[in-house]
Order: structure tokens, then sequence, then C-alpha cells
């Protein structure tokens, strides 16, 4: 795997890519402590939205692309859901 440094222009910026480049990326918003929090889901919901300018959509123009916010899952929620609708108790944790 071949690293891509850039060389810094005069003003400080990089030269231009020499070839054209993907537009992936990875946005990783998180509380270091590990504390759930419905801020830090909000916040990564706007950084979500704030890349729909970069073609984050289906063909259809209405349906994602794949991009998502991934969570922790709420285990005591889904153990007392699971159980309600299938009469089993959950494996543990």
């Amino acid at each position: 795997m071949t690293l891509y440094t850039p060389t810094l222009l005069p003003h400080g910026c990089p030269q231009p890519l020499p070839e054209p480049q993907d537009a992936c990326g990875i946005g990783y918003i998180v509380r270091v402590d590990g504390t759930p929090s419905r801020r830090v889901v909000t916040m990564a919901l706007e950084a979500l939205a704030n890349h729909a300018h970069r073609g984050a959509v289906a063909a259809d123009g209405r349906t994602g692309d794949g991009a998502g916010v991934m969570t922790q899952l709420p285990y005591e929620f889904l153990a007392r859901v699971y159980q309600s609708v299938t009469g089993n108790t959950s494996p543990a944790r």
C-alpha cells in the first residue's frame, strides 16, 4: 500500500492529487468514557446529513447508499422484546 504525502504549495494548501480519488470517508463520533449519550447520536445524524452533497444517495435520489450510523444496541430492551415475541430467553451477553 502506498500512502500519498502531499507537497504543500507556498500558500499552505496541498498540491492536487495526481489522479482522481474516491469520495469515501468515515466520521467517528464517540464519548471516550463509553457513556451512552443522545447528544452523540444527534451529532452523528447531523454529520451524516451533511454528507448528502457528496452523493450519498442511491440512483432513485431518495434512498441511502449504505451510509449510516452505528450505535450500541440496547441489549436489555431487545432481550425483553425477544422474550415477548418468542417466549424464549435471550442468550447471556
